[in-house]
């Protein structure tokens, strides 16, 4: 067990660290790392309110063993059937269960189903203000994990240095950021991009880019307005980012056109299959009494295949979307 002045050096290094960061994810992935060295947790979790109503969160971003099937089973949580989150939305502090299996606020159901053993989840606070909750635990075989009073204290420290790292993350957003459609904007493009394709090449995973061009938009604009136009373009980006994964880069490239790059690709066939939701979820457009139905032409690249660096994966992936159109 690490010492009192280790986990305030501790401290002291993830805040200079989480400062540095531009990605959420990276940020958890750093968190990982030291509480698996601090508290032996394999998994750790990051929620948002949806909407700024406490009554349903959001999964950011998830790191760790299970990680695939908190995505795919816990992405959206209701609160208010959930005793558990509902103490924690009462607390500043920590709220730390020794044994998921014998508290009283927690759902048999799930630990029964997710084998949780020791939790502990805080809220996330940016100016007095809650945003959501960070959490982290142990599951099945790695068994109950009793923490102290100076683990708990350490656990609230590195929450709190997560919230300010988020609060200078948001404030730096802000000028990368589509004021329209709130999606990064091309001065983002390229410092999301260097990040992944420096991964990618670490450990060699290959990384799609997507380019976007909206076919009937401008008729749109013409026959009903800019107006209309613009809330076109909202709508198109609002759903592009809930089909997309969270890590995935969602691009407002310029006027109709749009750019996705997906980290961590298997194949083309996957690329296929996000296009083909993308064309399923994004286009039936309803504004007012006004029904349109969008359509878009989508070319794809590789990395490293087709480029190594953003701008040559863009030209192939926008090269191939004109050889589809034709």
């Amino acid at each position: 067990m690490k010492t009192s002045p280790d986990l305030i050096d501790s401290i002291n290094r993830l805040t200079k660290a989480l400062y540095q960061l531009n990605s959420i994810d990276l940020m958890l992935s750093l968190l990982k790392t030291e509480i698996n060295s601090v508290f032996g947790f394999n998994l750790i979790w990051l929620y948002q309110f949806v909407d700024n109503q406490k009554n349903q969160l959001k999964l950011i971003s998830v790191k760790g063993n299970r990680q695939q099937l908190i995505k795919n089973n816990y992405d959206f949580i209701d609160i208010r059937q959930d005793k558990m989150l509902e103490n924690i939305l009462k607390n500043h502090s920590p709220v730390y269960i020794e044994d998921a299996r014998l508290d009283s606020s927690t759902n048999k159901e799930i630990i029964q189903v997710w084998g949780n053993r020791t939790l502990i989840n805080c809220q996330l606070f940016i100016h007095d203000k809650s945003i959501g909750i960070f959490g982290t635990g142990s599951f099945l075989d790695e068994g109950v994990k009793p923490l102290n009073p100076q683990q708990i204290t350490y656990f609230n420290a590195i929450t709190n240095a997560l919230a300010i790292a988020l609060d200078r993350l948001k404030y730096k957003t802000i000028s990368m950021q589509d004021p329209l459609t709130n999606l990064d904007n091309k001065r983002a493009l390229k410092i999301h991009a260097d990040t992944i394709l420096s991964l990618a090449q670490r450990n060699q995973h290959k990384v799609a880019v997507i380019f976007i061009d909206l076919d009937n938009f401008k008729p749109a604009n013409d026959t009903f307005g800019h107006n209309f136009g613009d809330q076109v373009l909202k709508h198109f980006a609002n759903r592009l980012t809930r089909v997309l994964r969270y890590s995935d880069i969602k691009i407002r490239y310029g006027g109709d056109e749009f750019v996705v790059i997906l980290p961590e690709i298997n194949d083309e066939s996957s690329i296929k299959t996000v296009i083909d939701n993308i064309d399923t979820h994004c286009t039936d457009i309803r504004i007012g009494n006004i029904h349109y139905q969008l359509s878009f032409s989508a070319g794809w690249s590789v990395y490293p295949y087709d480029g190594q660096n953003i701008y040559d994966l863009i030209e192939q992936a926008d090269h191939r979307m004109y050889n589809l159109k034709q």
